[in-house]
């Protein structure tokens, strides 16, 4: 019997990309909720338990730092896998520095996302413990 893992949330505003990544985490077993921007990613943060929040950096109404923040004030300790196209070293330092679990430059391979997708959900469930 496998374990039930909660569902993860996926924020990334190019629909082709979400789209793809949503197909391939649902191929692997995973239950994924998707937003297109900061504010959706909020409202569906308050109303559901997430596992695992993978977000993009850049996005429409804020960036991938906002959803860093609204995550931090859940109340379960929550990885965040934070992804981007705009890749730097500042960035990655501050979304580090913020609480990211890790941080993605794009293109990413989905054997590399799987990869720390289950560092992840390793480190968010001793979070829980």
């Amino acid at each position: 019997m496998t374990k039930k893992i909660p569902p993860v949330l996926l924020v990334e505003d190019d629909v082709r990309l979400l789209e793809q990544m949503k197909g391939a985490l649902e191929d692997e077993g995973f239950q994924v909720h998707t937003a297109a921007g900061c504010e959706e990613a909020t409202t569906v943060l308050a109303e559901t338990e997430f596992s695992l929040v993978i977000t993009d950096l850049h996005l429409p109404d804020g960036n991938g730092m906002d959803v860093l923040e609204s995550v931090q004030a859940t109340t379960s300790p929550l990885p965040v896998l934070v992804i981007t196209a705009y890749a730097s070293i500042d960035t990655a330092v501050e979304a580090m520095k913020r609480g990211a679990f890790h941080y993605l430059p794009k293109p990413i391979s989905l054997d590399t996302l799987l990869v720390q997708i289950e560092k992840a959900l390793e480190h968010g469930a001793a979070l829980r413990e």
